[in-house]
């Protein structure tokens, strides 16, 4: 009898029917009338033979995984292989053509702008040029009209035209100072018309010691439509002579005041009259005075400072200003004050530093003073000799200054212009003010022409009742290099080595690959020898021909010159079609006009052009002969027209920059938008760099840009960042692309983004690292998926099988549940989190992890103990132990500054005492890639032939890393880092403080990995004032009185002023002092205290 569902209801068993389970209506199934028929119409019409279909697939797939593929099968998973192959190839050349489209149009935009720019800048020059070229004629006819002019004369004129309705009338006079050797001419005029007044006072000069001609001009022109005025100056200075016999003048530009600046200019300018051929400055009442910077004074030695001074009063006194602090100035009689005529006052100071801000005022000043200086000087000592010039002053100088203001109706402008060349360097600068009912513009604008080299500034603000934009922009311009042609490319793959040793020949197996800074070398380090044997390393061979000339170029470090003996660092060999090398050209160090210096880095180039027929190919070879320790990078070799008569580009031509710089500033009512744009091309080398920076302020949001794209070597390069934020969200995303050079063909990729809100933070990294390279890899992936358990997988996906399942169940009935991709995809992503933790190599921290892996989370925990510092003993907190004494006596201090660091103790040596050197070897986990890192504050240096004041440290045989001998100070403590890589499983780590040096090195810090790590102590230490905790064992220490507690596997003892007082040894304790209360016992005695009214003293028992 077939089983029946039945249910009890008041003692009497029921069937069970559709309508017993509940509400039929609800039932959500095409079959309502039995249980049985309302499920089998959820899983469909189930086939009588499914077990058979069931057993048939299974048979299948168990042939398959035994005896493989069929051809069909093969061949299929061949064409779907190579579509892959085919895809990815076409994503990759795709994604290659826009980056180097992207590429040429940014560079042929900036190039073209830039041709634009260096046209109308060299136009603007050339005008510039022009019109003081015609100043200068002028001034020159100036100076004949007055070596001419009748002296000491007054004439005035008055001219009616009655034909033009005219009337003129001038006012001249000429006037000649004995004292001065001056002749000045003075005018004015008055022309009158019918349309306008114009009013004109003309000053003209000439100083005939100094042959400085000034002519100076001022005009206001008034008519119907506009007031006009103008004042104009023009100057040509010439080299006063015959001044040399007394000190030296360490200020600049004393004759003239040139480029000093006032700071108040309403209170401080200098006037076209002389003193002793010098320019005169006035002063107005108290505050405003001329001030200039002096450098390179020695600290402790004694100055003296001098000026003429004279004021209207005889109330106020001369004062020498140096950063701020007034020094009294006195007269030859000892008068400290002021008088209507001209007196000389100094004053003599000692240095405190050795930059300083220095200029002449007064104290006791009031408004309605007038107080004139010149010639000021300063000079070594605490004597006063007669004035000179500085000795760098400019010999020749050609100035023309000119201002205007235009008055109409509905617009106001002020201009004001200046043109200067002083020893060849020509410069115009042109502020610009127009005020309009609407706006308000101002632009100032400068162009500068040094030996050939361009640079222009503008900066630009406008002001509107709805908006304020500001903008800021620089070009740069070298033309001395416009004459190269270069194909704008290395031929050198691998120049930096970047990848290591990729793309070189033939590398010996004594180099390695070092990083100083950010920056990897070619190192190789070898002594002892006493005969040449050529280790070398040898560039990728690069395709020439006859005639072809060729710039060549590295940098070199030499570690200790003394030690390389053999100074020839490359050789180019030439090479025919075949590869068989037909010649070669070695190189010694003199070739490249430089003198090496001990771990200073030098950028040696040099030129040559193919002569042979029979060349087809050439290479650089790295060499080093016999002893030495050397490192190479950014080698090049470029090919192009690069002058004639042997002439080789200067090392800094190699990396001249064209730049172009612009910022821009827009503020509305409801946002501000800044924006910064730089764009840099090397003309010889054809790298380029574009970045640029947005930020906008808006009333709802905050939207921030940064973009970089470069081309370096061949290898271009795109970062982006992208922050928005807004009252809801926070969003980031970073990008990062590069391609190497089309030959190497590689194509790296990565981004990251991270979404905030209030109930939640999404973060998502994505990396593509070597498309065309991970072709291959993808395809032996795909092909080692080739198992039983794969084959089983790929048939139970296929369109047919899952036909054949989707019989037996409806799927938009089970919509609602997870499909077996999306939980194999669940498991497959927590399973690749697991591997990911797991594979962690922490084993060099951490004493313990644990993973917890649940349906819906992984948990990972670490426990730690200690820190990640491989030094031991690092900061000094207890002493010098593991550290290996080389010289001197090392000492630690312990000072508040460094507790603000977390680090509470430090290296610390004085100035003059003997040099002091500790040396760790460390023990390595395993060899590879290590930072290490410190902080020092290098305070006082001293230079002496033959003594060193290096501050830092050594790392094995890598070169010195720190502040060097003459390097200079630091400003307070600095942070100091440094990547190596090393194939030992040990390290030496030196810290030096050289002896005419004083300074403190703290927080160093040696961990895994290129990444600086925050400083921590050795994973066995625990160090602080008065616990230390080493695997030497523990020392408790007290506040005074050398008081301290050790804990170690020789004794556990205590200790007073360094003297043991206690101590415990196996089963021996020995004590200094012991005091007991109430009782001792060593059996079979004990001793107690007996104090009463018979007895006090002890009793045995």
């Amino acid at each position: 009898m077939k089983p029946t569902i039945k249910y009890l209801h008041n003692g009497v068993y029921q069937y069970a029917t559709v309508k017993d389970i509940g509400d039929i209506d609800k039932l959500a199934t095409v079959v309502k009338t039995d249980l049985v028929g309302a499920i089998n119409s959820i899983l469909g019409n189930v086939p009588d033979n499914y077990q058979d279909i069931i057993d048939d697939l299974k048979t299948q797939l168990e042939e398959i995984a035994s005896s493989g593929m069929n051809n069909q099968q093969i061949a299929d998973m061949e064409q779907a292989i190579t579509t892959v192959q085919g895809q990815i190839s076409t994503e990759l050349n795709n994604k290659l053509t826009a980056m180097n489209e992207a590429f040429d149009v940014k560079f042929s935009g900036i190039t073209t702008k830039y041709d634009a720019d260096v046209i109308a800048l060299n136009n603007e020059m050339t005008g510039v040029k022009e019109n003081l070229g015609a100043t200068e004629a002028d001034l020159t006819a100036v100076e004949g009209r007055l070596s001419t002019a009748e002296l000491n004369v007054t004439d005035v004129t008055q001219t009616v035209d009655t034909v033009k309705g005219e009337l003129l009338t001038k006012v001249e006079t000429t006037d000649f100072n004995l004292l001065e050797a001056t002749v000045t001419q003075q005018g004015t005029s008055i022309g009158q018309n019918a349309e306008a007044i114009a009013l004109k006072a003309s000053q003209e000069s000439l100083d005939l010691t100094t042959g400085r001609i000034t002519d100076a001009e001022a005009s206001i022109v008034v008519n119907a439509n506009a007031i006009k005025s103008t004042v104009k100056k023009s100057e040509l200075k010439g080299e006063l002579e015959g001044l040399d016999i007394y000190a030296p003048n360490i200020m600049n530009n004393t004759m003239d005041w040139y480029e000093w600046d006032a700071t108040i200019p309403a209170k401080a300018y200098k006037l076209i009259e002389t003193y002793q051929h010098t320019i005169i400055q006035e002063q107005l009442g108290f505050g405003g005075y001329f001030e200039d910077i002096v450098t390179g004074l020695v600290i402790g030695e004694t100055y003296t400072a001098s000026v003429w001074g004279k004021s209207n009063v005889s109330t106020s006194k001369p004062v020498f200003v140096v950063n701020g602090v007034s020094h009294m100035m006195e007269n030859v009689n000892g008068d400290g004050f002021l008088g209507t005529n001209w007196q000389r006052f100094k004053v003599s100071f000692v240095a405190t530093d050795s930059d300083v801000i220095i200029g002449f005022s007064t104290t006791g000043s009031v408004d309605g003073n007038i107080t004139n200086f010149a010639g000021g000087k300063l000079e070594t000592g605490s004597l006063n000799t007669g004035w000179r010039p500085n000795d760098g002053d400019a010999n020749v100088r050609v100035a023309t200054a000119e201002s205007t203001i235009i008055q109409q109706a509905d617009q106001i402008s002020q201009i004001v212009s200046k043109q200067t060349e002083v020893d060849g360097t020509v410069s115009q600068q042109r502020t610009e003010i127009n005020q309009m009912a609407d706006a308000i513009e101002l632009q100032a604008t400068q162009i500068t022409d040094a030996e050939g080299r361009l640079s222009a500034s503008e900066a630009s603000l406008t002001l509107q009742a709805d908006e304020i934009a500001m903008k800021v922009e620089q070009t740069d311009v070298d033309l001395s290099i416009g004459n190269i042609k270069l194909d704008s490319r290395n031929h050198v793959l691998n120049s930096n080595f970047l990848r290591g040793f990729d793309d070189w020949t033939n590398v010996s197996n004594d180099y390695s690959i070092i990083e100083i800074g950010l920056k990897k070398y070619a190192r190789i380090s070898r002594n002892g020898l006493y005969s040449n044997l050529i280790s070398s390393m040898s560039t990728n061979k690069i395709f020439v021909k006859k005639n072809d000339k060729l710039l060549i170029g590295c940098d070199i470090i030499v570690d200790g010159v003394a030690g390389y003996d053999i100074q020839k660092p490359f050789m180019v060999e030439f090479f025919d079609i075949n590869d068989v090398r037909v010649d070669y050209k070695e190189y010694n160090i003199a070739d490249f006009g430089v003198t090496l210096a001990s771990r200073v880095e030098e950028r040696l180039t040099t030129n040559i052009t193919i002569d042979r027929d029979d060349v087809a190919k050439m290479c650089v070879k790295l060499t080093l002969y016999r002893n030495g320790i050397v490192s190479y990078s950014n080698i090049s070799v470029q090919k192009g027209d690069i002058g004639t008569g042997g002439w080789t580009p200067a090392p800094e031509d190699n990396q001249m920059i064209q730049a172009s710089l612009k910022s821009e500033i827009i503020q509305t009512a409801d946002l501000i938008a800044l924006k910064a744009d730089k764009s840099v091309v090397d003309g010889l080398s054809g790298d380029f760099t574009q970045m640029s920076a947005d930020l906008i302020i808006a009333n709802d949001s905050i939207t921030a840009n940064v973009g970089e794209m470069t081309r370096i070597d061949g290898v271009v390069t795109q970062h982006g960042l992208d922050i928005t934020a807004t009252a809801r969200e926070l969003s980031t995303k970073m990008t990062s692309l590069q391609v190497e050079d089309l030959l190497s063909g590689k194509d790296y990729a990565t981004q990251s983004e991270l979404k905030q809100t209030s109930d939640s933070i999404i973060l998502s990294v994505g990396n593509v690292v070597d498309v065309v390279t991970g072709i291959d890899s993808r395809l032996k992936n795909a092909e080692s998926a080739i198992t039983e358990d794969a084959i089983t997988n790929t048939v139970m996906g296929t369109t047919k099988f899952s036909a054949k399942l989707a019989e037996y169940a409806k799927g938009d009935e089970l919509s609602n549940y997870a499909t077996t991709e999306e939980l194999s995809g669940v498991k497959n992503t927590a399973d690749l989190t697991k591997k990911a933790i797991e594979d962690l190599d922490l084993t060099p921290y951490v004493t313990s992890t644990q993973i917890a892996q649940l349906e819906d989370s992984i948990t990972n925990k670490v426990s730690q103990s200690g820190g990640v510092n491989m030094l031991k003993n690092s900061i000094g907190w207890n002493g010098v132990d593991f550290w290996n004494i080389v010289t001197g006596s090392p000492i630690t201090t312990q000072t508040p500054q460094l507790d603000t660091f977390g680090f509470g103790s430090g290296w610390h040596k004085k100035h003059g005492t003997t040099a002091t050197k500790i040396t760790q070897t460390v023990s390595l986990p395993i060899a590879g890639t290590y930072t290490i890192s410190f902080k020092m504050n290098k305070n006082t240096e001293t230079i002496v032939a033959g003594k060193y004041s290096e501050c830092g440290i050594y790392v094995d045989n890598l070169p010195f890393y720190g502040k060097g001998t003459g390097s200079g100070i630091t400003s307070g403590f600095e942070d100091f880092s440094l990547t190596f890589t090393t194939t030992k499983l040990t390290a030496d780590i030196s810290i030096v403080i050289g002896e005419l040096a004083e300074a403190t090195i703290s927080g160093v810090m040696l961990n895994l990995g290129s990444f600086q790590l925050q400083w921590t102590s050795h994973s066995t230490e625990i160090y602080n004032t008065n616990v230390r905790v080493d695997i030497n064992g523990v020392q408790v220490m007290g506040n005074r009185n050398g008081k301290r507690t050790v804990i170690n596997t020789e004794e556990f003892a205590g200790y007073e002023n360094n003297e043991k007082v206690f101590t415990v040894n196996g089963d021996t304790t020995e004590v200094k002092k012991l005091k007991a209360e109430k009782q001792f016992a060593m059996a079979p005695i004990t001793i107690i205290t007996i104090d009463n009214a018979n007895y006090s003293g002890w009793a045995f028992i």
